[in-house]
């Protein structure tokens, strides 16, 4: 999520049924990394008036917050040593 630029945060808006608010976040550059420090006051200040809107857009970025802390990652790949010879 830290990595999406606007056009994935806006499809992501999309799938919130919010896609009022794709052109709003692209204009004012919310990617990824902004999406997930996002809180009421800056809702406010990006034109999401509406209490409910305002509340799934919150709890989409809990969702994504704790999804993205979850992620596991392959273990490093060490290079295999040589067993000796009998």
């Amino acid at each position: 999520v830290e990595r999406w630029g606007t056009q994935e945060v806006g499809a992501w808006l999309e799938r919130l049924s919010l896609q009022e608010y794709k052109e709003t976040f692209t204009r004012h550059d919310v990617q990824g990394a902004e999406l997930l420090l996002l809180e009421r006051r800056d809702l406010k200040d990006l034109g999401v008036t509406k209490v409910g809107h305002m509340k799934r857009i919150l709890q989409g970025v809990r969702e994504l917050t704790q999804s993205s802390s979850h992620v596991h990652l392959p273990p490093l790949l060490l290079p295999a040593t040589p067993t000796p010879d009998p």
